[in-house]
């Protein structure tokens, strides 16, 4: 996914916040008002033929009253998104070493 995808995506999470989203000493961002998770967007994801969505509970990670966005756009490329756990959440992942293959059910 291209850099411009995810600034939309930043666009689409800013746009159903009142207080707005903060970029972290880490390079993530975080809700700045935690109370604003639940009215965050699903997020819809092609992968072959099949969508898949993740919702904001999936996403958006609750520490310490901190919101954290687990979604990230991968530094080494400008066409990949590192979804990892937020995305796996909300699924039944296999992984297949001796394959080299994955799949996935709701």
């Amino acid at each position: 996914m291209d850099p411009e995808t995810f600034e939309f995506f930043i666009e689409q999470l800013l746009s159903h916040s009142k207080h707005g989203l903060t970029l972290n000493e880490e390079g993530q961002y975080v809700l700045n008002d935690c109370t604003e998770r639940d009215q965050m967007p699903n997020v819809s994801l092609l992968y072959g033929d099949h969508w898949f969505e993740m919702f904001a509970e999936d996403y958006i990670y609750v520490s310490n009253d901190v919101c954290k966005i687990c979604i990230y756009g991968d530094s080494d490329s400008e066409n990949r998104w590192i979804i990892g756990n937020s995305f796996m959440r909300g699924y039944y992942v296999t992984h297949d070493l001796e394959n080299l293959s994955f799949g996935i059910a709701p």
